[in-house]
This record gives C-alpha cells, sequence and structure tokens, in this order.
C-alpha cells in the first residue's frame, strides 16, 4: 500500500471511529434522557424516605426546635421534615382530620404574613404522604391513610386559601404539595391532578436569588408531574443558573449571600440557597443535568467560605440571623446547613473531610480547639474572628449595604442590630431565645440612644449608614474592623482590634443630637453563673441579681469572658432577670410574658453626647485567674484614639494596628519609626523578626485606586520607592476593584 493510500485509511478509519463515537454519545443520551422524568423522580422519593436525622434523639431535637414544623422559619420547618415523624404524631393527624378533609385546630383565613397557619393542612399531608410510600411504615399503603390524604387534598383544592404574603402561594404551599402529587402520583384522579397542575401553576420562571430557585423547583415538579422532559431540563438550567458569584442578589464575591438588594442574608436567603442546591445536587447527580465542575467548585466554596464561617458549636451567629431572629433560630440555621453538608457531601466526596469536619464541629456541639483565623466579608460590612475557643463577630452597615430589614412584620426591635453589633460565643448558646428579654437599645457593640420604645418605620428606615468609611482587615489570624456611624442622630468612629484572641474596642469622637442618653452596649446575654466586678482601688464584688454604676470598675468577668476599662468610664452592669414577649419581637408570636436571667453590661456617654470616647479590652474564654494575671501585664497597647487615628500595638511589638480616619503621621512605629498614610484607610504592619515588614491594608470606601503609605527606614518591595535623603520608604499598593474593591491586599517589605 503507497504511503498516500495509508494517510487515507487511517484517516477514514479515524472519521468511522469518531462518527461511531457521536453515535454513541447520542445513543447514550437518547437512552438516558428516556429514562430521565423517572430518575428524577425515583431520586426525588428516595431523598424524602431517608431523611437526616434518624433516631429518636434527632427527632426530639428537630421536634422541640421546630415546635413540630409549626414555625415562622422555612429552614427550621424544613428541619422537621428532614427527621422521621413519630407514628404517634401521624395518627393524631389521621384522628383529628374532619370529614370534610380538614383540621379543626387551622385557621384557613388566617391573615398572618409569616407563619401562615394553612400552612400545616399542607403539611401535615406531606408527613402522612411520606409514610405511606415508605415500606417500613405502618401506614405504607393502607387504605385508611389514602383516605385521610385525598380528603385532606380536595379539601384545599376545594377551599383554595390564598396568603397576602405572595410567597406561600408561589413558593411555600406548591413546594410541599408538589411532593405530594410525586408520591401518590398513581393515585390522583383526572380532576385531582387536573387540580394538583393549577396549583403548581403558580410558580413560574422569574424573579432572582433564592427565589428564583424556589419558583424553579416548582415548575420542576409541575414539569415531573405531568411528564414533561423539556420543561424539566428548563426548570434543570433555571436553577443551575443561580450557582455564580455575582454583584447582584446571589453569592457574592467574597461568599456572602444577599437577597432584598444588597444585604447580607447567612441564615434565611443563603441558608436556603444552599439547602436548595445540595438537594437538587443529588437529584440531578449522575444523569444529563448534573452539575458541572464548576458550579460544584462554587457551591463547595460558599459552604466553606461563607456558611463555615458564621456557625459555632451547633449555633448560628445572630447577625447572621438578620431578621430571623425567631425561636431556636441559631440551633435550627446551623442544624440545617449540616443537613446541606451532608447531602453535599455525597456527590462531592473528593472534599468528604472538609464536610465531615463542619458535620462533627457543629452536630456534637462539644467544645473543641478551633483553628485561629479571621475574615472580613467586605460585600457585606461583615467581620468574623474566630480563636481557639471562642467566636467574635462585628455587624455593620453602609450606603452600599442594607443593615437589616423589616419584613412580614417580622424584626420589629432591630433597628440598631447592624449598627456595630458585637456578637461574643464561646459554648454558642450565650444568645440563644435572649430575644423577647434584650434590652434593644443596649444591643453589644451598639452605639446608641436610649429610646423609650423601638416601632419600625417602613417608610423611613432603609437601614442604611450614609457614612461609606465602613470596612475591615484582616490577615494570619489577627484583624480590624471599623465602622463611621452616622445614623440615629448619632456620629461616631468605632474600631475593632483582634490579636491572639484579645479584642480591643475603641469608640472616639461620638456626638449626638437626639436629645437622649448615648450609650455603647459591651454585651448582653444569657446569665451565667456570677459577675466578678473589679473596682479601681482593689475590691471585688461578685453578684448574681443587681444594677450597677460607677466610673471607678475596671473591670467584669461573667461566663468566662472578661472585659477590662484602661481608662475610667461611666460603666454599668446589670444582672438578674428580665422579661419581654416573642410577639414584640415577630407577629406571629404569642404576647405571654417570658422572664429570664440576663447579664448586661454597657458604657454611657451621657445626655446628647459631645466628643465622647471609650477604650475596653474584651478577653473570651478565660478563667478568672487568667484575666486578672492579663490585666496585671497586658499584651496589647491602645496607641491613640482619637477622630484621626485609632490604633494599637503588640506590647513585644510584632504587630500594629491603624484606623487611618484621615492621612496622618503616627509616630509611634516600634519606637523612633513611624507610619504615615496619604489617604484615609485600615493598615496593619507585622514585623517577622528578621526586619522585613508584612503589610496589610484596605480601603473602607471602596472607592480608592490605590494606597499610599510611608515607612521610616529602607525597605524593598515591587510597589514600594527609597528615598535616601529623608530615610523613608514610600508605598503606592493597587488596590483591588469593582466587587473586590474593599478587600485587603498584603505586600512584604524587606528590610536592606
Amino acid at each position: 500500500m503507497a504511503f498516500s493510500e495509508y494517510l487515507i485509511h487511517q484517516c477514514l478509519m479515524r472519521k468511522n471511529l469518531i462518527l461511531f463515537v457521536l453515535l454513541l454519545a447520542f445513543y447514550s443520551n437518547a437512552f438516558a434522557d428516556k429514562d430521565l422524568i423517572p430518575l428524577l423522580k425515583s431520586r426525588i422519593i428516595e431523598l424524602s424516605r431517608n431523611p437526616f436525622f434518624k433516631t429518636n434523639d434527632q427527632y426530639d431535637l428537630a421536634s422541640v426546635i421546630s415546635n413540630k414544623g409549626n414555625t415562622t422559619d422555612v429552614s427550621l420547618r424544613e428541619l422537621y421534615w428532614n427527621t422521621f415523624q413519630q407514628n404517634s404524631d401521624l395518627d393524631k393527624i389521621i384522628k383529628t382530620q374532619t370529614s370534610d378533609g380538614s383540621w379543626p385546630d387551622i385557621d384557613y383565613n388566617d391573615k398572618a404574613l409569616s407563619n401562615w397557619d394553612p400552612t400545616n393542612h399542607v403539611s401535615r399531608i406531606l408527613y402522612l404522604s411520606r409514610a405511606y410510600i415508605s415500606p417500613d411504615s405502618k401506614f405504607y399503603q393502607q387504605k385508611y391513610v389514602s383516605d385521610v390524604l385525598h380528603k385532606g387534598l380536595n379539601y384545599w383544592f376545594l377551599k383554595k386559601p390564598v396568603c397576602k404574603n405572595w410567597w406561600y402561594n408561589q413558593i411555600g404551599i406548591p413546594r410541599f404539595m408538589g411532593l405530594i402529587f410525586l408520591f401518590i402520583e398513581d393515585e390522583l384522579s383526572e380532576k385531582e391532578k387536573s387540580a394538583a397542575v393549577a396549583v403548581m401553576n403558580n410558580a413560574g420562571f422569574r424573579m432572582t436569588g433564592q427565589n428564583k430557585v424556589w419558583l424553579a423547583g416548582n415548575v420542576m415538579l409541575k414539569a415531573l408531574l405531568t411528564n414533561d422532559e423539556s420543561l424539566t431540563k428548563m426548570a434543570r438550567d433555571t436553577i443551575a443558573s443561580e450557582i455564580f458569584i455575582t454583584p447582584n442578589e446571589g453569592i457574592q464575591a467574597d461568599y456572602s449571600f444577599h437577597q432584598h438588594g444588597p444585604q447580607q442574608q447567612f441564615g434565611n436567603y443563603g441558608l436556603a440557597f444552599i439547602s436548595s442546591m445540595a438537594y437538587y445536587a443529588n437529584v440531578f447527580g449522575g444523569s444529563t443535568l448534573t452539575f458541572t465542575p464548576a458550579q460544584m467548585s462554587i457551591l463547595r466554596n460558599y459552604v466553606f467560605e461563607g456558611e463555615n464561617w458564621i456557625v459555632w458549636h451547633g449555633y448560628m451567629d445572630v447577625s447572621a440571623c438578620n431578621r430571623q431572629l425567631f425561636k431556636q433560630a441559631q440551633v435550627g440555621k446551623a442544624m440545617t446547613l449540616c443537613v446541606a453538608a451532608n447531602q453535599l457531601k455525597q456527590v462531592d466526596s473528593q472534599y468528604k473531610d472538609q464536610y465531615n469536619s463542619l458535620l462533627i464541629r457543629n452536630l456534637q456541639q462539644q467544645a473543641t480547639v478551633e483553628k485561629p483565623m479571621s475574615k472580613h466579608f467586605w460585600r457585606s460590612d461583615l467581620t468574623v474572628f474566630r480563636g481557639e475557643k471562642s467566636y467574635i463577630s462585628v455587624r455593620a452597615c453602609s450606603p452600599r449595604v442594607k443593615g437589616t430589614e423589616f419584613t412580614n412584620n417580622e424584626n420589629k426591635k432591630g433597628h440598631f442590630i447592624s449598627d456595630g453589633c458585637t456578637i461574643f460565643l464561646r459554648d454558642g448558646d450565650e444568645y440563644n431565645d435572649i430575644f423577647p428579654l434584650w434590652d434593644w437599645n443596649k444591643i453589644p457593640g451598639v452605639t446608641a440612644p436610649l429610646l423609650d420604645s423601638i416601632k419600625p418605620n417602613p417608610k423611613t428606615d432603609n437601614y442604611l449608614n450614609p457614612n461609606p468609611f465602613v470596612g475591615g482587615l484582616t490577615h494570619n489570624g489577627s484583624g480590624i474592623s471599623t465602622f463611621h456611624l452616622a445614623r440615629n442622630g448619632i456620629d461616631a468612629k468605632k474600631s475593632w482590634f483582634y490579636n491572639r484572641g484579645v479584642l480591643v474596642c475603641l469608640g472616639t469622637d461620638i456626638t449626638s443630637n437626639t436629645g437622649k442618653e448615648i450609650i455603647t452596649g459591651i454585651n448582653q446575654c444569657n446569665q451565667k453563673g456570677k459577675a466578678v466586678i473589679t473596682f479601681n482601688a482593689g475590691r471585688i464584688r461578685s453578684v448574681s441579681d443587681t444594677v450597677l454604676s460607677s466610673s471607678k470598675v475596671r473591670s467584669v468577668w461573667h461566663d468566662s469572658i472578661g472585659y477590662y476599662f484602661p481608662i475610667e468610664s461611666a460603666v454599668s452592669v446589670s444582672v438578674g432577670k428580665q422579661s419581654g414577649n416573642w410577639h414584640a419581637i415577630a407577629d406571629p408570636y404569642s404576647t405571654d410574658l417570658v422572664t429570664g436571667n440576663v447579664f448586661d453590661l454597657w458604657i454611657s456617654h451621657g445626655m446628647d453626647a459631645k466628643y465622647s470616647s471609650y477604650q475596653y479590652f474584651v478577653l473570651p474564654a478565660v478563667s478568672p485567674t487568667q484575666f486578672k494575671e492579663y490585666m496585671a501585664k497586658p499584651t496589647i497597647e491602645i496607641l491613640t484614639n482619637n477622630k484621626k487615628v485609632q490604633a494599637v500595638r503588640l506590647i513585644d511589638n510584632s504587630l500594629f494596628q491603624y484606623v487611618f480616619h484621615e492621612p496622618a503621621r503616627v509616630n509611634t512605629f516600634a519606637g523612633a519609626n513611624f507610619v504615615e498614610t496619604k489617604n484615609p484607610g485600615l493598615v496593619m504592619i507585622e514585623t517577622n523578626g528578621n526586619g522585613n515588614l508584612i503589610i496589610t491594608v484596605a480601603d473602607p470606601t471602596q472607592t480608592l485606586k490605590e494606597f499610599k503609605l510611608t515607612v521610616n527606614g529602607r525597605y524593598r518591595s515591587t510597589q514600594s520607592s527609597y528615598n535616601e535623603e529623608n530615610n523613608q520608604t514610600g508605598l503606592r499598593i493597587a488596590l483591588p476593584q469593582k466587587e473586590y474593591a474593599g478587600s485587603s491586599v498584603t505586600v512584604e517589605l524587606k528590610r536592606l
């Protein structure tokens, strides 16, 4: 065979091979697509038959947390769905149903905007229908159970309850109803199936973020019910279309989550988002609809670089819950994240160790030693400092980020909740269900007026802070958070400095025109044992039921947290009973009085403060002896706290932290040296023992293109220049832009 003939033969063979591969792929996909609808239906049924919580203890926990699914919080309602309902609960559902298919304890004319009572009708049918299709259940394929299910459905079809809140009509009810329809699809009459499709038609492809995902999921359930493969694929693509980094609603560049505009929603829509995506990753996995590797990477990063940061020992951070400060919200939301992590672990098994670590740390709810790390979410004005045995977060708002929201008559007291709220966790339960007991004028970390009452006004409350100087930076576990408060008739410069497990809180230039007393809350948490107060003269007083105000208080210790006041301050301590009611927090709850013991600590700045200030240290996770030893020999020194600069340093000169509210020079860097900026911003300087400097900077205003900084001495980096005449090294550090504006940059200066 001539060489030319050989080449032609090889090309034909290769062409045939390619054709064969293409035909194989086509027929494989055709076969897969042919089986797609039955496959997805079976996946959904199997996932429903195998909830996350399986033991009686786990049922008891989910039952208590969610009030057996009768809760305002959607994530807690679904938490109850993720356990097996007890036979006694299901028997009660069956026995209490009336002849027309309704239940006498449900208000079908309920006008509530959240925790809408008719939802319980659908939930009961859902719980019972799962048992009906589960072979190991005593209710499996029982005729009397089928009768209850059909009566319940037909009552709903006849009554057609409608909620004033669109969410229930288009999302909440179709989500649960769609599952019921699939569970008993073979038993639905033509009339019932037509009514079922009408219920599902309330959903459609629209909206953004998690609302878009919920709606598309409901469309998919309708598509499966009607065996519409094309619509099923459209629904999948719509769901998957939200798995991307966006400057709008959805996953942000820092792996926080926004919904309802530029607003942090870790515990609400963000939690629902990752729960939905983990579920769909299992539904679609291994089919032609499976999420792409890039999409799985984004979901994984959202868990580990986002949600994972704001849970601690089985409790979600209060600030991450946003408006949903419901009963058992912190526990329920952390457990919901665990359900999502476990589901993702099944389809993202390469990273199972990381998922298991998250599960162990939060499900066991026991004391563990954590890896110290810190992160500032620049897209959401939230800073998190995680120590070996403690968790601290600082939450703020700006012209860029809404601090919170008042929606569906929820979060009725949260007017100040994002004005520097500082949360301290060790066990995790420090604030569990404290919200009706809280004095909402004295939120931890917040500088605010003492108002006679706090009432939301949706027409005037936009929860934005007009001053843009709000931000933070972190590096090697240390960090800074800053907040120029300029709302509620108060102007104040507030900064937090975190190093080696110690938080230094500085406030300056505090001025008010409210005509009210201005205070800075330090902490307000569930009381655990006595508070130990030390006065300047050395006198020590241990109290469990008292209110005390004194300018001579040097320190306070309570529940393994020490609070140290290096300068004379008007400190007040309240330890004892406080009362309130849950209805004052959110409408669905009762007005019944709730009473509990609360530890409350704050500083008063007097009536209409003028250029007031504060300084205090917080040492979480210390014994009284350790706290006393620290006060005798502090590791941190406050360098300055004025309207231009707030700064601290480690005593051993290994780290310096600065908040420059305006360009300034500070002659306190390692003795005779100095640091000077040509612009406002945050600076952290670390020394590594060989004379080099590690410098981290950030622009809280998120407007600068570069950061200009000068230090004394001769150094070199790719972004520096040395002035021999003045023995100064200047830096011009390029700053991140667009959705990364506000994030920090670290450079190393090498000593010459």
